[in-house]
């Protein structure tokens, strides 16, 4: 009787063992899913700071294929969509922001010189750092990107 009652233990405790590791591996299974779902913005740009330097890249040098600004693309499906690997961009490690743009010398000079729209850098919430030089900069619109000096 007592080998019996211990076998209907063990049973018992393998069966909630069993069912313990499933509830587990079911909530593994829903964590591992929303990790991933959630992972674009862990590895890439904000679609807004994206498209914010495209549009900077469209001013600067409109038929730049090479260059410094040559692998800024708006092609998603390269390895090179995300804006945070572009030459002259650096992002916070963290929150994926660009917080350093860099276009020094990035102007094609053939365009003459260049009256600055300070909005463009709207988009950059987290920008510390900016780097215009050598590209034939004339003037700046004034707005609340800069204000009034």
């Amino acid at each position: 009787m007592h080998i019996r009652n211990n076998n209907i233990l063990q049973t018992a405790v393998v069966r909630s063992y069993i069912e313990l590791s499933k509830m587990m591996m079911k909530k593994m299974w829903v964590w591992m899913w929303l990790t991933l779902l959630s992972c674009d913005r862990c590895h890439g740009c904000f679609e807004e700071e994206r498209s914010g330097l495209l549009e900077i890249k469209a001013l600067i040098n409109p038929n730049s294929i090479f260059g410094h600004l040559g692998d800024w693309t708006a092609n998603k499906e390269l390895d090179i969509a995300n804006c945070c690997e572009w030459y002259g961009i650096k992002c916070d490690s963290t929150t994926r922001r660009v917080i350093q743009l860099s276009l020094a010398g990035a102007r094609d000079f053939g365009l003459g010189d260049w009256v600055l729209n300070a909005s463009l850098f709207l988009p950059f919430k987290e920008l510390q750092g900016l780097n215009l030089s050598r590209n034939r900069l004339e003037s700046c619109f004034e707005n609340e990107v800069f204000g009034s000096t």
